[in-house]
């Protein structure tokens, strides 16, 4: 019977260390995902990304400084194309113009409109060549 409380002692010391090692582990895993350490975590990671993608950019933009400054006037001819096509009488022109009408035309063709479309209520009641009558009697 003496070796009985020497196994429990022995026992209860170890569940003691191992409940202290999982309180442990909860509490660094409590702090280390807390909402302001991953978010410090992950703009440091993207920060040092970013970091890296702009140093080698600058890199290889000092390398090709022609081809980055041709690339750059294509670019801006393109959106300027309009303009620059009407100022040389080049002027893009619709397909249809002569088909459209102006709404400022005076002679244009007027739109019909919802009031204009004859219904059946405005229509007159006739069959064949002769007026219907509703309620009288042709006696």
């Amino acid at each position: 019977m003496s070796d009985q409380p020497a196994e429990f002692l022995e026992d209860r010391a170890l569940r003691d260390a191992a409940r202290a090692v999982l309180l442990a582990d909860i509490d660094h895993a409590r702090g280390s995902l807390s909402g302001k350490k991953v978010a410090a975590r992950v703009a440091g990671t993207i920060g040092d990304g970013a970091k890296d993608v702009i140093d080698v950019a600058k890199t290889h933009a000092h390398d090709n400084r022609g081809i980055l400054a041709a690339i750059i006037a294509v670019l801006a001819i393109w959106f300027a194309r309009e303009p620059l096509l009407e100022i040389f009488g080049r002027g893009t022109e619709p397909e249809d113009a002569d088909e459209q009408v102006s709404e400022d035309d005076p002679e244009a063709a007027p739109a019909a409109s919802a009031n204009d479309i004859e219904t059946p209520q405005d229509a007159p009641e006739t069959v064949g060549e002769e007026p219907l009558t509703t309620g009288e009697s042709n006696d």
